[in-house]
């Protein structure tokens, strides 16, 4: 990308004034960028696939739905607030260009971005928790940085397709600059909407808590708070109607109740103060396995404030969610089996008591109270039973040594225990640590991850992992050995212990090879939902590692599921499983690279596209297996070819992917324009092979305007194409795909050749056909040219073809004059035939043309030829027909 469109202050020519205070700029949005499809929708803002006319690329174009005034303020902040963005560290598009033009809209423009909204799709519990401790990171990064989001909605957390969790929608809350304007936004924008916000006032972070907490809610839920789209008209009664999140999903972790329930609160004070109290207490409970505060406190909230809502807990606990999108009544089913609710009074009834019997109110609510906890502590304690207890974060050593030396030989119960003992000096531990460490018995792994995560020296804990990376290594897990050796490095470079990560202990369990394949996958499993990469990484070793492969090969595709449809995975190789994925591709893609005759044609296939979009070299080597064994059709094996032979250091990205799509034949507009960028000569191939074999006559359309807007070096296309521009260029659509086959008619088949031939032959009156096939030089295209129009061409056009140095191209000519008895044609005929020293070129000679055939005989008489001639000659006299000799 050109800098100068990477930040408008770096272009005088669009921008004036203070970059980071006043980014007016001269052009109109409609001016620069042709908007293509509208994408997505927040309360102050839209987002729109745009075409960037001085990049023509595709980008994300994000606009404000109401104007700024220029110079104003809230314009001054606009532009400040993107370029503290810009400067933060945040997973989010990149800003290539923003500011705000003449008409006063507001504008962020991004790289284009392939994702979904995070509620979108359905995940696991572990991947669910994954995502939302992501996305509260990067909130965290916000308010740490004094913004505040005050716009969040459904797609301003998208995951992309490697399951990065990005943040976008970021211009602001500028609602109270619309006020007084008809643009008002949809009311399925305000569900995120926080009491505060509601009432007027300006959002802070405490605002986008509420909001992250309704938004967490219907991600580990699938449902919203409220059924009704717009604000919570009253948040205290919407959510105390709202089931439990750990009701309704029976993979919702235990933390979340609590969590969410103070994220919720009416009183901003009441709340988390901003992310980062958030991020905090999340990360306390995953690491700890508790749940913080009180378990008790969402059912505190199911307390019904007033006799009148009774009935509409009764309809939304019995009825559900019952939209398609959600998952309704199966869960609303599930939540009653799991935790029915204590006997609901009508709220007539409850009217009655409260006049009749003057029942105390308060008594009344601690009754009420009283139920529903035990009803939900019930339903926590079915729940319990269900789940796995969490395991425990081991601080002792001594205690952990004790319980692995009744399983140790006698040999280690020595060295265990000066592990442990007081006043050993550092020296004899680290010995022992290494008599542990070399030991065959199987209980030396444990010990050294138990020396991980409790020793109290860092010596010791630094030793401990080393010997636990050499021990993976002895026991033959190379790739696993060399993954978690890298993330321990990681690790303490940040001085921190591996053990201070919640994944530490399952993620060596996992490693573990004398533990059941069941727990070591379980503990896999555990270990995503704290460390993704890293887990990711384990898994796909494993598969390259254990004898089997298809050990871990669930839980890769189970960890890939998010990326990819279950189905689609089910069908491919742990190879391709891995070079799908951007992350294990540059991790392992010299491992797999050498196993690629192993792949299937689907496999293959399948990953060539992924890797292009992972802009991972290893695409090079899939392509050059894919070309050997001819697994695509010939004009998409162009792109492959192209591909493989060119230089790939200086191949640009949008180019390798959109060869890589289209050697799978899915070709876009998009595609096309990459490639009509790049500038090399391999570039025209391509554009005529996508004339050729798109489906979309507009992508032909494009690729064969680009190639005439190119100075063309190779036949026959620049002929071809030229003939078209100053013949026909008002039918070109008719003339695209027969001039696409031909332009590589190297790779065509006979059948698609005569149906080029088909389309060409309304066009080829007037004898023009033939000299742009002359003039390619192709002897093939000049043949089927002859064979099909020579009989109707212009005379002028087929002689000089008499003498072209093809056998098959003269006879094709001699039959295009069969029937000419002009002057000028039959001295070319005898004067041809003269110089002629093929027989079979003869042979045609004599059979069509009658001035040809006194000249045949046996050569070897010259006086037998010279009579034949004279005698002719009269006769010709007679017709003034003066043919000299040669």
């Amino acid at each position: 990308m050109d800098e100068r469109h990477d930040s408008l202050s770096a272009d005088p020519g669009e921008s004036s004034g203070d970059p980071r205070g006043n980014q007016h700029v001269t052009f109109r949005i409609d001016e620069r960028f042709q908007i293509q499809t509208h994408l997505h929708s927040t309360r102050t803002s839209d987002a729109h696939q745009a075409i960037d006319s001085v990049d023509t690329e595709s980008v994300m174009l994000w606009m404000l739905r109401h104007p700024l005034t220029p110079n104003s303020d809230a314009a001054k902040r606009f532009c400040r607030r993107v370029e503290t963005i810009k400067s933060l560290n945040l997973s989010t598009p990149r800003i290539r260009l923003y500011g705000i033009d003449p008409g006063g809209k507001a504008f962020v423009v991004t790289d284009f971005m392939y994702g979904k909204p995070l509620t979108a799709s359905r995940s696991t519990g572990a991947e669910l928790q994954r995502r939302f401790v992501e996305a509260v990171d990067n909130l965290a990064v916000l308010h740490e940085h004094g913004l505040v989001l005050g716009n969040l909605s459904d797609v301003t957390f998208t995951v992309t397709g490697d399951g990065r969790v990005m943040i976008q929608g970021l211009l602001g809350d500028f609602g109270a600059e619309a006020s007084g304007t008809a643009v008002l936004p949809s009311p399925d924008t305000m569900q995120y909407l926080s009491p505060e916000q509601k009432s007027g006032s300006a959002a802070t972070t405490a605002s986008d808590v509420f909001s992250m907490g309704l938004f967490a809610y219907r991600l580990f839920t699938g449902r919203h708070i409220a059924k009704e789209k717009g604000p919570l008209t009253r948040p205290d009664e919407a959510i105390a109607m709202a089931p439990a999140p750990s009701v309704i999903g029976s993979k919702v972790p235990l933390w979340v109740d609590a969590v969410l329930a103070k994220c919720l609160e009416a009183h901003a004070e009441s709340r988390y103060h901003n992310a980062q109290e958030l991020r905090t207490a999340v990360h306390e409970a995953m690491a700890s396995g508790q749940v913080p505060d009180s378990a008790s406190k969402w059912a505190q909230r199911t307390v019904m404030v007033r006799p009148s809502t009774v009935g509409t807990l009764r309809e939304q606990v019995s009825d559900g969610d019952s939209s398609p999108e959600r998952r309704g009544s199966r869960d609303a089913g599930r939540a009653r089996t799991q935790a029915p609710l204590p006997a609901l009074h009508s709220s007539d009834e409850l009217a009655l008591r409260y006049e009749g019997e003057g029942i105390q109110p308060a008594k009344f609510a601690m009754t009420i109270v009283v139920a529903l906890v035990l009803g939900v502590a019930a339903a926590g304690g079915l729940y319990l039973y269900k789940k796995p207890a969490p395991q425990p974060v081991y601080s002792d050593l001594a205690e952990e040594m004790r319980v692995h030396e009744q399983a140790a030989s006698p040999e280690l119960r020595l060295p265990m225990r000066d592990m442990v003992a007081p006043g050993v000096p550092l020296a004899r531990k680290k010995q022992a640590l290494k008599i542990i460490a070399e030991s065959d018995d199987p209980v030396a792994y444990p010990v050294l991850v138990s020396t991980v995560r409790g020793a109290k020296g860092a010596e010791l804990r630094t030793a401990a992992a080393q010997y636990i990376v050499e021990r993976l290594r002895r026991d033959n897990l190379l790739r696993s050995a060399e993954v978690i050796g890298k993330w321990f490095a990681t690790v303490e470079q940040a001085n921190l212990s591996p053990a201070s990560s919640p994944a530490y202990t399952h993620l060596l369990n996992a490693l573990d090879q004398t533990l059941p394949l069941d727990a070591r996958r379980f503990a896999l499993s555990k270990a995503y939902s704290f460390e993704q990469i890293v887990s990711l990484q384990i898994a796909a070793a494993l598969c390259l590692d254990e004898d089997d492969p298809n050990s871990f090969l669930p839980v890769l595709r189970e960890f890939l599921s998010d990326q990819y449809s279950m189905d689609e995975l089910q069908h491919r190789n742990v190879g391709a499983l891995i070079l799908s994925n951007r992350t294990l591709a540059l991790a392992f893609d010299e491992e797999v690279a050498s196993d690629l005759s192993s792949f299937s044609p689907g496999d293959l296939a399948w990953v060539l596209v992924r890797l292009a979009e992972a802009d991972s070299n290893i695409i090079f080597d899939v392509a050059a297996e894919t070309l050997r064994r001819n697994i695509v059709p010939p004009y998409q094996a162009i792109f492959l070819k192209t591909l493989v032979d060119s230089d790939r250091f200086n191949l640009p990205p949008a180019v390798r992917r959109s060869l890589a799509r289209g050697a799978r034949g899915e070709i876009e507009e998009r595609d096309v324009v990459a490639i009509g960028r790049w500038t090399a000569r391999e570039a025209e191939p391509v554009l005529l092979a996508i004339s050729a074999i798109a489906s979309d006559s507009a992508v032909a359309l494009a690729a064969f305007d680009t190639l005439a807007a190119r100075s063309l070096e190779t036949e026959p296309a620049r002929s071809l194409v030229s003939w078209v521009k100053r013949t026909y260029w008002d039918y070109r659509e008719q003339l695209v795909k027969a001039v696409g086959i031909l332009g590589n008619i190297e790779v065509a088949s006979p059948e698609q050749i005569e149906y080029a031939f088909d389309k060409l032959m309304p066009f080829a009156a007037g004898g023009k056909l033939i000299k742009v096939m002359v003039n390619t030089n192709d002897e093939m295209l000049l043949q089927k040219t002859l064979e099909r129009v020579g009989e109707a061409a212009p005379v002028d056009e087929i002689i000089p073809l008499l003498t072209h140095e093809s056998r098959e191209i003269r006879i094709a000519a001699v039959h295009s004059l069969k029937g000419h008895n002009e002057l000028n044609v039959l001295q070319a005929i005898y004067h041809a035939y003269d110089r002629e020293k093929d027989p079979a070129v003869k042979e045609v000679y004599h059979k069509l043309h009658w001035v040809t055939r006194n000249r045949a005989g046996d050569d070897a008489s010259a006086a037998e030829q010279d009579s034949s001639a004279e005698s002719a000659a009269p006769q010709m006299q007679e017709q003034e027909l003066a043919i000299p000799r040669s």
